[in-house]
Parts: structure tokens; C-alpha cells; sequence
């Protein structure tokens, strides 16, 4: 495949691009792992040990739904 040059505008965009080409771009999963740790960044409270643990145990091993690796059309 022969490289294409882009301009120094396009050039703006190289934070977004991976290391793999045949990765999709946006990923839910990365998404909502982003979120989450925000979420967890701006917490005003400390998170103690105990809802650490409740937390653990209210998490389900096989959920019926889990984000998948992109984006569709129904997303």
C-alpha cells in the first residue's frame, strides 16, 4: 500500500490513530472504562473498603449485555 502524505491540519488528528490500522478507532469499552474512572476522579468522599467489597460482590460474572469492541449503526 503506498503512504498518503496529509497536511499539517490532518497531522492535528494523530493522538486518535493506534498502533494496529485494523483497530476501530472508537471503542465503547474504552469509552465507558474512561467514564468510569472519571466518575471515580471527581468523587467528593472517600470510597471505603466495605462498598469497595459490597461493590465486588453486586458485580455480575456473565452480564447480559457487555460493550463490545465498536460502534454500529444501532449504537
Amino acid at each position: 500500500m503506498k503512504p498518503l502524505p496529509i497536511g499539517p491540519k490532518a497531522q492535528t488528528i494523530q493522538h486518535w490513530l493506534r498502533a494496529n490500522p485494523d483497530e476501530y478507532l472508537f471503542q465503547p469499552r474504552e469509552a465507558r472504562d474512561r467514564q468510569n474512572s472519571e466518575k471515580r476522579k471527581k468523587r467528593k468522599t472517600p470510597l471505603w473498603p466495605s462498598h469497595v467489597a459490597h461493590q465486588a460482590t453486586k458485580r455480575k460474572t456473565k452480564p447480559k449485555r457487555v460493550a463490545r469492541e465498536r460502534y454500529d449503526r444501532h449504537s
